[in-house]
């Protein structure tokens, strides 16, 4: 009798060891039914994370309490628990009691209680973990799209300043010129005129191409004049400038407008035509700007080449890709319609009832 009592209190003494190591366990431990999926016991950190407490569980199944957010990845690991497979670091995807989501690393066994088959479930809480990777993926994203952005403002500047180098090395032969002629005057007075009038045409030319340099930097008549008069003001220049066709037209332009509405606009308009002639190769630009009671639109057609948007979104370029940017920092949206050989749409739409976060839609 001595030694079967000893056994007897060994046992329970194991079974308090158990219990205890159960409960205790800063992992998630569940014990169920391999058979129906009630829950038979769950230990504290369940109660912790997920939001249910014992009292509300025993009894049940996951599929009572919806914490499986797949319930089918329940019914196939206890599947192949029973088939004599094994479960090893099975990611878990949890809905808890308040609803929100929840993500674990699971491993699970069979053993054998009263007679009954049952399933041992730990699973360790890898949700921040998860979310630290994501997060670190999210920042090498936004490292890798900053230092394209960066290589975009540089390339940008150096064809500025390039194309002012070159402006400057034409007055410096226009001054040249015009030395040659005050030193030398031709003995024909219409010779002359003429060589006056070509200085002057060189220099309205300059003019015109250093102002298209400042509009691409900042433009005054934005602020002071509105969004559909500098438009206007631009697409006329840049006909000139590029020998283009654009036909514009505007249609309930509000004369106040967000700033950041205003130059997300006119800088979408300015990276639009500039694709539809060096890319597009595009004769011909029809610009379309209206207002409706909520809303602002902007709609660039061209009739170029045309191009494949789902191949044009996938290339290292950043065109598309600051466009989209530009348009979602005012909470609008962006579309691209294009066909070889059938030309380009570009489509813009911002709300206009939507606060906007300054600084956010800063410029860069």
């Amino acid at each position: 009798m001595t030694e079967h009592t000893d056994i007897k209190e060994a046992l329970k003494e194991c079974e308090r060891k158990f219990l205890d190591a159960f409960r205790g366990s800063p992992l998630v431990l569940t014990l169920t039914s391999a058979g129906d999926h009630r829950y038979i016991d769950i230990n504290d950190t369940f109660e912790r994370i997920s939001g249910w407490n014992r009292d509300e569980v025993i009894g049940r199944t996951p599929f009572d309490i919806e914490i499986w957010v797949d319930p089918g990845e329940r019914v196939a690991f206890v599947r192949r628990l029973l088939s004599g497979g094994s479960v090893r670091n099975l990611e878990v995807h949890a809905r808890l009691k308040n609803g929100e989501h929840w993500t674990g690393s699971g491993s699970a066994a069979l053993i054998e209680i009263n007679g009954e088959t049952c399933v041992l479930s730990f699973i360790a809480d890898v949700t921040d973990r998860k979310r630290a990777g994501e997060a670190e993926q999210v920042a090498e994203r936004l490292s890798r799209m900053g230092r394209r952005l960066i290589q975009a403002h540089d390339e940008e500047r150096a064809t500025i300043a390039r194309e002012l180098r070159d402006h400057i090395e034409r007055l410096s032969m226009l001054a040249i010129d015009l030395d040659r002629v005050r030193d030398n005057p031709p003995e024909s007075m219409a010779e002359f005129r003429q060589d006056v009038d070509n200085a002057r045409q060189a220099v309205e030319d300059l003019v015109l191409h250093i102002q298209t340099l400042s509009r691409r930097l900042h433009s005054a008549e934005l602020y002071h004049l509105g969004l559909a008069a500098a438009v206007a003001s631009f697409c006329k220049q840049f006909s000139a400038q590029k020998s283009v066709q654009i036909d514009f037209a505007a249609e309930g332009i509000p004369e106040a407008l967000p700033n950041e509405v205003s130059l997300c606009f006119f800088r979408v308009l300015q990276e639009a035509l500039q694709n539809a002639v060096s890319h597009g190769r595009s004769a011909r630009v029809q610009v379309v700007l209206s207002a409706g009671p909520n809303e602002l639109d902007l709609t660039v057609r061209d009739s170029g080449i045309g191009f494949d948007p789902d191949e044009a979104w996938k290339r290292p370029g950043l065109g598309l890709t600051i466009l989209r940017e530009r348009v979602k920092m005012v909470h609008g949206e962006f579309w691209i319609e294009s066909q070889r050989e059938r030309g380009t749409t570009l489509r813009a739409r911002v709300p206009l009832n939507t606060r906007i976060n300054s600084e956010d839609a800063a410029e860069e």
